[in-house]
């Protein structure tokens, strides 16, 4: 585990949109190097609640839907 540089992380960003299996990706996962990896770092402690998850879902549903619904200027 290291740090990618932007270059490396925009490859697997622009793979997964022209990849043709893309769709049939896992939802939510995370993606690194073109593969699924773990969310969390190994003795990190850090974890997701299903509540802090739904949470955010609702969070950032709401604020696609203010700018999905503004008119272009």
């Amino acid at each position: 585990g290291r740090l990618r540089t932007p270059e490396e992380g925009a490859d697997t960003i622009v793979w997964l949109a022209a990849d043709k299996d893309g769709p049939h990706q896992p939802n939510g996962a995370f993606f690194q190097d073109r593969q699924v990896v773990p969310e969390h770092l190994p003795l990190a402690w850090s974890r997701s609640s299903v509540q802090d998850e739904d949470l955010f879902m609702r969070k950032l549903e709401d604020l696609a839907a203010k700018f999905s619904s503004q008119s272009p200027a």
